[in-house]
């Protein structure tokens, strides 16, 4: 019998520690948001904003006259105006981690699928925001150096 570690040990130790990593990430991205990394925070507030611009259209196509119509709409442009402004705070914010731009390009991901304009309303400015906030997270984690 051998005293080396069994190929069997060897492989349930790897996904033991492959388990325990991706728990560790899922911890870090759930633990106290704000004081982790503030794209957590942008992140949700999109999502809700996105919601209730959502159901905003709903209710709007669901009038039952004009008048409810015409008042559910100026509901649902102060809406869509709310979303927009999140999306812009979420393209602006610097995720402070490597989970924080692993949430973020998650997210974008998650929001575009299969439509870039889920997300951008207007991709001119948005999307360099976007890309400038991942640059400099990526700078500020590396210490500069990319």
């Amino acid at each position: 019998m051998s005293k080396g570690l069994s190929r069997r040990c060897v492989i349930g130790a790897a996904a033991a520690l492959a388990a325990g990593t991706a728990a560790n990430a899922v911890g870090i991205a759930s633990a106290s948001s704000d004081d982790i990394d503030p794209i957590f925070a942008a992140i949700e507030r999109e999502r809700v904003a996105y919601a209730k611009h959502y159901q905003s259209i709903a209710l709007t196509d669901a009038a039952m006259d004009e008048d409810e119509a015409a008042d559910l709409h100026d509901r649902q442009m102060e809406d869509c105006d709310a979303w927009i402004e999140a999306v812009t705070d979420f393209c602006m914010t610097v995720p402070g981690s490597f989970p924080g731009v692993l949430a973020m390009l998650a997210h974008v991901e998650e929001r575009t699928t299969p439509n870039l304009g889920e997300l951008f309303y207007d991709n001119d400015e948005q999307i360099p925001l976007l890309l400038a906030s991942v640059a400099t997270a990526i700078r500020n984690l590396t210490g500069g150096g990319v």
